[in-house]
């Protein structure tokens, strides 16, 4: 099946977005990606640009048309403060992203697994981790 065009995402996404919880980004073009049956080849095909793939610019246009037509209660998320993450954040592909900081995770890591091995202490099953949100507005004061 051919790479859907912009018109022909919206009903996948108002249907995606109906029960009001937010959705990252990937996980509505896998959705939507789901519904149209697409190749993995299909679904990372990117513009001729380089700079995404074709289906995040369906999905992230057929949102920006849903905006524009009143329905602009369809949130997005991003994980993790990459560079592609960040342009879908400017561009208003996306609304905003969550972060975990990495440093944060591997300093964790490492400390526990030392923390077990010299002291025979117990490895936890969960570790809470803080989150950051980051918007179009505060991105730019963010480091990561």
């Amino acid at each position: 099946m051919p790479i859907p065009d912009f018109q022909s995402v919206m009903r996948p996404i108002l249907a995606a977005v109906a029960d009001g919880v937010p959705l990252a980004l990937g996980e509505l073009r896998e959705r939507i990606a789901g519904d149209f049956q697409l190749t993995e080849d299909e679904r990372s095909e990117r513009l001729p640009s380089g700079k995404q793939t074709v289906m995040n610019n369906r999905v992230g246009w057929g949102r920006t048309y849903l905006n524009k037509a009143g329905l602009n209660n369809i949130l997005l998320l991003g994980y993790d403060f990459t560079k592609d993450n960040v342009e879908y954040l400017k561009a208003g592909s996306i609304d905003f992203l969550i972060c975990e900081k990495p440093q944060e995770q591997g300093y964790r890591g490492v400390m526990t697994l030392f923390q077990h091995l010299v002291y025979s202490n117990a490895i936890e099953k969960n570790y809470l981790m803080p989150i950051d949100i980051i918007t179009k507005e505060n991105y730019q004061f963010y480091r990561n």
